[in-house]
């Protein structure tokens, strides 16, 4: 984890993505509109544009499905996956707003600031909660400014909220536009709030030599139905990070030390270093050290009971060799990383400890673009095994395929580009105790774009186009052939 980064990752609403303003940019606004399998429905609209010191962004936009039934069950498996046999369409419908903005002086100041918010209902399959209700908002601001020629400080602030309202609201459970909004029974509520500050000082030492210093704060707090001995705690970091280039040589060093509340102290650190020959290939070192505090989402969602989770703290050597000879480009990397107290997942999808993991892997990746074709193609190989001395010793981790590729080719035709990906996964377990398997798979998606002019495009994907039956988690159903059609303008520059 780079020293930038505190004990704890940060999270917020997914929402869509509008063009960027940009300084001098007249309003401008961009449109997506999709359908598809199973009621799918995505409608997406943005406005950007700026002044000749700022720039704006703004959208809005939601999404709504059908869904399919989340879980199988089969006969005499109703106490396993969902604990429960509701043979009914699970739907999920999202709504989201964002806004974005800022001011840059002729000095180099500059002040940014952003929000967004997202709000949702997701249906599943339970006993005894089935659609929890999900609010996430994040706002932050950021002021940056040159206090001297080859130092430059930079002060943020930001709060992230999530609510989850849980219900249970028996076997018509079904979402739709007319009866959106009916009161239903709530079984419980979970609402987090983080709040953030930070304030970094990125200084120039020399050409090509830079050193960032600073210190973060982070206090999160709790509010439930369930009455919790911890709710609410903080973490302060200091961190350093030194970046330099000399010639052909690339060096990083990086160091960490957080003060959490509930967790105590922890230093983390990073070095790493690159060389470039001179025909173009390059090679990277570096090893590091990383700590993770479970968030309370992480200990108390979704089901309220506190699973009294450790802290996640790894150790991590990483080897890497890559190149750009002509059209194509190629990376080869291998990691090893240990863990101490493994955050992950039990069969019943609740977080737990796994004491030492080990993981090692081979990643590799290879393009080209030439004559109108483009070819990614990716690949890893990986040994996630648990390292714990009891039963499970050399066991595979949960849920962690030994070997997964992907390929995406397109082909440029004119006013089209038509093209496809294939993704295959091998064979993983669904517990720790790797008594149940799940089986391998390989699905196939096909696409074709029509670009009508330089603002205008129609696109349309067929995604599992072998309607292949797959699980990633026992018992629970994943998407069959589907198709979506979309519209879109988006202006160009």
């Amino acid at each position: 984890r780079p020293a930038f980064w505190g004990g704890a990752a940060g999270g917020g609403a997914t929402q869509f993505s509008p063009r960027h303003g940009q300084a001098g940019e007249a309003p401008t606004p961009s449109l997506s509109v999709t359908g598809g399998s199973h009621g799918y429905t995505d409608g997406q609209f943005g406005l950007s544009g700026g002044t000749q010191h700022s720039w704006y962004n703004a959208s809005l936009g939601g999404q709504y499905t059908s869904g399919i039934n989340a879980c199988r069950v089969g006969a005499g498996d109703v106490f396993k996956g969902c604990f429960t046999n509701e043979p009914d369409h699970d739907a999920y419908r999202t709504y989201n707003g964002a806004l974005s903005g800022g001011y840059r002086w002729d000095d180099g100041t500059e002040l940014t600031g952003s929000w967004l918010r997202s709000k949702g209902d997701i249906e599943y399959d339970g006993d005894f909660q089935n659609l929890t209700r999900r609010t996430q908002q994040v706002a932050g601001a950021k002021l940056a400014f040159n206090a001297l020629e080859n130092w430059r400080m930079s002060i943020s602030l930001g709060q992230n909220q999530d609510r989850a309202d849980n219900y249970l609201n028996g076997a018509d459970k079904t979402l739709d536009f007319v009866n959106y909004g009916v009161d239903k029974a709530r079984v419980g509520y979970l609402y987090s709030k983080r709040n953030q500050a930070s304030w970094q000082n990125d200084v120039t030492l020399a050409p090509g030599q830079t050193l960032s210093v600073g210190v973060d704060y982070q206090q999160e707090k709790l509010k439930s139905d369930t009455d919790y001995l911890k709710d609410t705690r903080e973490n302060t970091g200091v961190f350093a990070l030194y970046q330099g280039v000399f010639g052909a040589n690339e060096i990083q060093l990086s160091a960490r030390h957080d003060h959490n509340n509930q967790f105590g102290n922890h230093t983390t650190g990073q070095a790493a270093y690159g060389f470039r020959f001179d025909n173009g290939m390059k090679v990277t070192a570096s090893y590091g050290t990383a700590f993770h505090a479970p968030t309370f989402n992480d200990e108390y969602y979704p089901y309220g009971a506190p699973v009294n989770l450790s802290p996640e703290k790894s150790r991590t050597a990483e080897i890497g060799l890559s190149a750009r000879p002509g059209i194509w480009n190629w990376a080869v990397n291998a990691y090893q990383t240990r863990v101490s107290d493994l955050i992950g997942f039990d069969a019943n999808f609740l977080p737990i400890n796994v004491s030492k993991a080990r993981i090692r892997g081979l990643e590799g990746q290879l393009g080209a673009d030439v004559d109108g074709w483009h070819l990614r193609a990716y690949g890893t190989l990986q040994q996630p095994k648990d390292r714990d001395s009891g039963d499970e010793y050399n066991n595979l981790l949960a849920r962690r395929p030994k070997r997964t590729a992907r390929l995406d080719v397109d082909r440029d035709l004119g006013a089209f580009t038509v093209g496809g990906s294939v993704y295959s996964a091998g064979y993983s377990y669904d517990d720790a105790a790797n008594t149940t398997r799940l089986g391998g798979y390989t699905t196939a998606d096909v696409r074709a774009t029509w670009h009508v002019d330089s603002d205008w495009s129609v696109q349309g994907r067929l995604a599992n186009a072998f309607d292949r039956h797959y699980e990633t988690a026992a018992y629970y159903n994943q998407l069959g052939r589907t198709y979506y059609l979309t519209v879109r303008y988006s202006p160009a520059r």
